[in-house]
């Protein structure tokens, strides 16, 4: 894993040597092991400066450093990432003659460039986000990999374009305004993160997942290369506009991968699990190679579980790590984890945390650079330091409950049918009853009572949306009462749900289609990807891989959930691995108790930054309408924790990056 940036311009030379080193230097936690630069230029012709920080993984002599170039050194890569399927695409391109300066995995994206040009990114199985310049066609390619694992951003002005890892590293450019793009506020009051291609700054956006970029002569194209439907996103304003360019995107629908073995399975459902389970197994096999010790997170559950049986069998004793919250009763998976740990006789590391971790916070928001409100960053930061005291890689079950239908919301929709039986004002009524019951996320039945009531809610919904209101925080109704200056409502996120939803008409169906176009990359691997590289691990997520994707989104929504039972046919396929009772735990997400936490510990602190004397957002926010979310809360009259947690974290990104 490492950072990459990159500046082209269509005259002179790209960027001050200065300043591109400060945009470098911005990356350092990602490549602690070393820096390395390439600038291009050819008088007033079109010039190209590369940059790159690295965390030596795979060959970590001087010759895997980059950026790194072909055999005649026309054509240089500056790439984060890693391609799992190297060895095959290596032994391919030597075939057709090419020659190897390393031993990495990405210098077979440099070959295989030459031999197949912007087809490239489509012959690739890993995670990477890569900038190519070919200096013979003076063209810049960007490609980030189709699952979007690995985030790059960009921003133009006048023909120029430039390109990171993270958007801190645009920053120092003098042509990026720091506005805030009203847009992005607006999803990310809804979602609590901001989706591709939107960025928190209009100068900014982001690359989408299995999309390319070719820049040549000034001139932009941004195009989907594999696993994509080429259909228009119907949203006002999503093109970009950046010194008059309009570059539209194209939706991503992961379903038709190339990749894929089975596009219209017609076994039973014993061999599509022992097929799931070959295709994760090679998958782990895949993702264990490198030249350094890997290790596992490991939280007890299903997803983590079968990753550590299957690194087990292949790796031998593995490190694995844990992290659980003092006295937070529900939230405390440490039990389970370490029943697994000792099961696959694993050397078990953990750490225990409490509501003391204002500290940690600004840290936090700093890595994230846009405002990002998923409270589950807090352990997965925490876990992902513990690990990087041991190891420099960890593989994850991130993934499988967006390909196989694992959250409890998944299998929501016979009880939204037998609630649209209902009319509305019973509906209400149901959930004002509801709102009166103790909902807590510290204990399984609190739980319940919360999902039940966000059930009601969704239930409301007549017009196939549903689903949408179990996975928004905020609404249109609410945003209008605390965002002072919010333009007319405009059904943002609304639109971005049909588009993503588009071609589906089955509740589940919808459900899936959402999470894996936009709740994975956007929120949980945006997550992983800041939170372990802000302490320099490479986090790797197995049930990714393009073989196991592409055999999933194939499968029947029956093999997706059937009744309330989540991830039926991953659950078979852990069998025999697994223990009974760890296979069919109820779903746990990696979180925080945040609710309580802004009831007690964290309380004074939160309210200070939302409505203290310092507060930054007092421009866009209303001070009377947080203050009336926060006494819903404290009251116990709904749970707005999630929500008022999305706007402490606005705060202090507000305080790290917009002042």
């Amino acid at each position: 894993m490492c950072g990459i940036v990159g500046v082209v311009s269509p005259g002179g030379p790209p960027v001050e040597p200065d300043l591109f080193a400060r945009m470098c230097g911005a990356l350092a936690h990602r490549g602690p092991d070393g820096r390395g630069t390439h600038l291009s230029s050819s008088g007033r012709g079109p010039g190209a400066a590369l940059g790159h920080t690295r965390l030596s993984i795979l060959d970590l002599s001087p010759s895997g450093r980059q950026p790194m170039a072909n055999e005649d050194d026309s054509v240089h890569l500056t790439c984060n990432g890693e391609i799992y399927n190297h060895a095959e695409l290596r032994a391919q391109t030597e075939g057709r003659g090419h020659r190897y300066r390393s031993r990495t995995d990405v210098e077979t994206i440099l070959h295989l460039y030459e031999d197949f040009g912007l087809a490239a990114p489509e012959r690739l199985n890993g995670m990477f986000a890569f900038g190519l310049w070919d200096g013979r066609r003076q063209e810049l390619l960007l490609a980030r990999d189709r699952a979007g694992v690995k985030p790059l951003y960009y921003t133009c002005s006048a023909g120029r374009l430039a390109f990171a890892s993270e958007l801190k590293a645009l920053l120092p450019l003098p042509w990026v305004s720091r506005e805030i793009d009203p847009e992005a506020l607006d999803l990310y009051l809804s979602l609590l993160y901001i989706p591709a291609p939107w960025g928190i700054f209009r100068d900014i956006r982001k690359l989408p997942a299995g999309h390319r970029l070719l820049w040549r002569d000034g001139e932009v194209k941004i195009e989907p290369y594999c696993g994509l439907r080429n259909t228009q996103l119907r949203m006002t304003n999503c093109e970009l506009r950046i010194e008059e360019q309009k570059i539209r995107h194209s939706t991503f629908d992961i379903r038709h991968s190339p990749h894929s073995k089975i596009q219209n399975p017609k076994f039973s459902e014993a061999e599509a699990a022992a097929v799931l389970l070959d295709h994760l197994d090679r998958s782990v096999r895949m993702q264990l190679q490198g030249d350094v010790p890997a290790g596992a997170l490991l939280s007890g559950g299903l997803d983590s579980s079968l990753i550590v049986a299957l690194m087990s069998r292949r790796a031998g004793r593995i490190p694995t790590f844990s992290i659980g919250f003092r006295g937070a009763g529900h939230y405390d998976e440490r039990p389970h984890a370490r029943r697994v740990a000792q099961l696959f006789g694993t050397e078990h590391v953990e750490e225990e945390v409490d509501a003391r971790i204002s500290d940690l916070l600004p840290a936090i928001a700093r890595a994230f650079d846009e405002p990002f409100g998923d409270s589950s960053a807090i352990p997965t930061y925490l876990v992902a330091r513990t690990a990087g005291r041991r190891v420099k890689v960890v593989l994850s079950g991130t993934g499988s409950d967006e390909l196989f239908g694992g959250y409890r919301r998944h299998a929501a929709g016979p009880a939204l049918r037998a609630f649209h039986c209902l009319p509305t004002p019973a509906l209400r009524a149901a959930s004002a009853l509801l709102s009166m019951l103790p909902g807590s996320r510290t204990s399984a039945f609190g739980e319940r009572i919360l999902l039940a009531r966000r059930l009601m809610d969704a239930a409301c919904e007549r017009d196939g949306r549903a689903y949408l209101r179990l996975v928004t925080f905020l609404d249109e109704g609410t945003k209008e009462k605390i965002w002072k200056t919010r333009p007319e409502r405009s059904g943002l996120v609304e639109k971005l749900f049909e588009d993503r939803a588009a071609g589906h008409d089955a509740f589940l169906d919808r459900a899936l289609a959402f999470d894996r176009a936009v709740y994975l990359p956007d929120d949980l691997l945006v997550k992983e990807d800041r939170m372990s590289m802000a302490v320099s691990v490479e986090g790797r997520v197995p049930f990714l891989d393009n073989d196991l994707v592409g055999f999933a989104v194939a499968l029947p929504s029956s093999l997706h959930a059937q009744g309330r039972t989540t991830k039926p046919l991953l659950r078979r396929a852990a069998a025999g691995l697994l223990p009974d009772d760890i296979i069919h735990r109820p779903k746990h997400g990696f979180g925080v108790p945040i609710s309580e936490w802004l009831r007690g510990d964290l309380g004074g602190m939160g309210r200070d930054l939302l409505l203290g004397p310092s507060a930054r957002l007092r421009g866009l926010l209303d001070a009377g309408g947080v203050s009336a979310l926060w006494e819903q809360h404290a009251q116990r009259r709904a749970d707005l924790g999630p929500a008022l947690w999305g706007l402490i974290m606005l705060e202090l990104w507000h305080q790290e990056y917009a002042a």
